[in-house]
């Protein structure tokens, strides 16, 4: 991904040198929005050029932040549920009830 990025964000070289297939990633990755910003601010000092990319960049963090939390949230399900099925088989195999920590929330398995 750094690789595809240097090459589209027209850090190195000019849109028009990158190959037409590269040229389409150019607005969809942050560091194009990252250089933009530098370019705008190192070259003609136009702060507000640089606060648009850094809005953009947000935009970017918070797309990202949001799958993170979605994927995290399908990870802990999954192995809520898998937790679960093997707790019912251990039911099911011997004779044994689960009991719940009111205090701490905590849940033990009991063999009887």
């Amino acid at each position: 991904m750094l690789i595809l990025q240097l090459t589209t964000s027209i850090g190195t070289f000019p849109l028009e040198l990158i190959p037409c297939s590269f040229q389409h990633f150019n607005a969809w990755l942050p560091m194009t929005y990252s250089i933009f910003g530098l370019k705008a601010v190192i070259s003609s000092g136009n702060f507000s050029l640089m606060w648009e990319n850094v809005g953009k960049l947000l935009l970017f963090v918070v797309v990202m932040m949001i799958g993170t939390i979605v994927y995290l949230t399908i990870q802990h399900r999954h192995q809520f549920a898998t937790a679960i099925e093997q707790a019912s088989e251990a039911i099911a195999s011997e004779a044994c009830f689960f009991t719940i920590d009111p205090i701490w929330g905590h849940s033990f398995m009991i063999l009887i």
